[in-house]
């Protein structure tokens, strides 16, 4: 999947896709890497800041989730 992501930049979503994947299969370090990259490469990305807070909401990985807010989608700044 990340090769083909590497190979066509316009799957943008789905590398963001491919973190919430991981994270709710509990492959941690995996969707973090996932996360990181597809942030590297697009910028943030509001959908996906909102799905982490929904994962939050409903007590999914709750502590996985606001990690992963902090780390790539929330300036020190923005309200949590």
């Amino acid at each position: 999947m990340r090769r083909r992501l590497r190979l066509n930049p316009s799957l943008r979503d789905a590398g963001f896709d491919l973190g919430i994947f991981l994270l709710a299969q509990g492959e941690i370090d995996r969707a973090d890497g996932a996360f990181r990259d597809a942030v590297r490469r697009y910028g943030r990305d509001a959908k996906t800041t909102q799905r982490l807070h929904g994962f939050i909401r409903e007590n999914v990985r709750v502590q996985e989730a606001r990690q992963i807010l902090e780390a790539y989608f929330v300036d020190a700044g923005d309200e949590k």
